[in-house]
Protein backbone atom coordinates (compact mmCIF):
# COMPACT_ATOMS: atom_id res chain seq x y z
CA UNK A 1 0.00 0.00 0.00
CA UNK A 2 1.41 3.43 -0.90
CA UNK A 3 0.64 6.21 1.36
CA UNK A 4 0.45 9.69 0.08
CA UNK A 5 2.99 12.08 0.75
CA UNK A 6 3.58 16.28 0.35
CA UNK A 7 6.38 17.90 -0.17
CA UNK A 8 8.02 20.70 2.24
CA UNK A 9 10.43 22.87 1.15
CA UNK A 10 12.59 23.23 4.13
CA UNK A 11 15.38 25.96 4.96
CA UNK A 12 18.16 26.14 6.58
CA UNK A 13 17.04 27.21 9.63
CA UNK A 14 14.09 25.45 9.53
CA UNK A 15 16.02 21.68 8.94
CA UNK A 16 18.00 22.46 12.04
CA UNK A 17 14.88 23.31 14.21
CA UNK A 18 13.24 20.08 13.26
CA UNK A 19 16.91 18.03 13.46
CA UNK A 20 17.03 19.80 17.36
CA UNK A 21 13.47 19.00 18.18
CA UNK A 22 12.59 15.33 16.98
CA UNK A 23 14.80 13.26 19.58
CA UNK A 24 13.40 9.65 18.47
CA UNK A 25 15.27 7.82 21.78
CA UNK A 26 14.81 11.04 24.47
CA UNK A 27 11.27 10.21 24.55
CA UNK A 28 8.46 7.65 25.77
CA UNK A 29 7.07 6.96 22.00
CA UNK A 30 6.12 3.48 21.26
CA UNK A 31 8.64 1.61 19.10
CA UNK A 32 6.79 2.13 15.78
CA UNK A 33 6.62 5.88 17.17
CA UNK A 34 10.54 6.09 17.60
CA UNK A 35 10.88 4.44 14.08
CA UNK A 36 9.00 6.49 12.46
CA UNK A 37 10.78 9.49 13.95
CA UNK A 38 14.50 8.03 13.25
CA UNK A 39 12.91 7.73 9.58
CA UNK A 40 12.28 11.55 9.47
CA UNK A 41 15.46 12.21 11.17
CA UNK A 42 17.47 10.96 8.44
CA UNK A 43 15.47 12.73 6.00
CA UNK A 44 16.16 16.12 7.70
CA UNK A 45 19.99 15.02 8.52
CA UNK A 46 20.06 14.09 4.60
CA UNK A 47 18.70 18.25 4.08
CA UNK A 48 20.99 19.64 6.39
CA UNK A 49 24.09 17.79 4.72
CA UNK A 50 23.47 19.14 1.48
CA UNK A 51 23.04 22.89 2.98
CA UNK A 52 26.29 22.03 4.39
CA UNK A 53 27.99 20.89 1.07
CA UNK A 54 26.17 23.15 -1.71
CA UNK A 55 25.70 26.71 0.32
CA UNK A 56 24.35 28.47 -2.61
CA UNK A 57 21.33 25.92 -1.60
CA UNK A 58 18.64 27.83 0.16
CA UNK A 59 15.99 25.66 0.26
CA UNK A 60 15.70 21.39 -0.12
CA UNK A 61 12.61 19.98 -0.59
CA UNK A 62 11.64 16.44 1.39
CA UNK A 63 8.83 14.44 1.00
CA UNK A 64 6.74 13.65 3.95
CA UNK A 65 4.11 11.47 4.98
CA UNK A 66 1.50 12.53 7.42
CA UNK A 67 2.56 10.60 10.58
CA UNK A 68 6.28 12.87 10.04
CA UNK A 69 4.13 15.84 9.42
CA UNK A 70 2.44 15.59 12.84
CA UNK A 71 5.80 14.48 14.42
CA UNK A 72 7.05 17.98 13.56
CA UNK A 73 3.85 19.83 14.10
CA UNK A 74 3.60 18.52 17.68
CA UNK A 75 7.76 18.69 18.10
CA UNK A 76 8.69 22.27 16.55
CA UNK A 77 7.73 25.27 18.58
CA UNK A 78 5.78 28.73 16.95
CA UNK A 79 8.43 31.39 16.67
CA UNK A 80 6.05 33.82 15.75
CA UNK A 81 4.45 35.44 11.90
CA UNK A 82 6.97 35.51 9.47
CA UNK A 83 9.31 33.19 11.25
CA UNK A 84 10.84 30.59 9.67
CA UNK A 85 8.69 28.07 12.11
CA UNK A 86 5.81 29.98 11.12
CA UNK A 87 6.50 29.25 7.39
CA UNK A 88 7.46 26.08 7.58
CA UNK A 89 4.18 25.06 10.02
CA UNK A 90 1.87 27.12 7.16
CA UNK A 91 3.44 24.66 4.95
CA UNK A 92 2.71 21.40 7.20
CA UNK A 93 -0.92 22.67 7.52
CA UNK A 94 -1.40 23.19 4.16
CA UNK A 95 0.01 19.96 2.85
CA UNK A 96 -1.87 17.75 5.51
CA UNK A 97 -4.99 19.65 4.50
CA UNK A 98 -4.29 18.53 1.02
CA UNK A 99 -3.67 15.18 2.08
CA UNK A 100 -6.98 15.35 4.00
CA UNK A 101 -9.30 16.43 1.24
CA UNK A 102 -7.32 14.95 -1.56
CA UNK A 103 -6.01 18.45 -3.13
CA UNK A 104 -2.87 19.06 -4.96
CA UNK A 105 0.20 19.14 -3.08
CA UNK A 106 1.00 22.12 -5.36
CA UNK A 107 -1.04 24.61 -2.83
CA UNK A 108 1.93 24.40 -0.40
CA UNK A 109 3.93 27.41 -0.85
CA UNK A 110 7.25 27.79 -1.18
CA UNK A 111 9.09 29.53 1.92
CA UNK A 112 9.87 33.19 2.06
CA UNK A 113 13.72 32.87 1.24
CA UNK A 114 16.69 35.33 2.24
CA UNK A 115 19.70 35.15 0.06
CA UNK A 116 22.55 35.06 2.59
CA UNK A 117 25.31 37.83 2.62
Amino acid sequence: MDYPTFTLSLTRMSAWAIQQAVKPLATTATVEQQRDMLYLRRKINDAILRFEDEPETLTVEIDVYEKEAWIIDQAVAYDGTGGHICDLLLQLFRGLWSLEYGLPATLVPEPKLEVPS
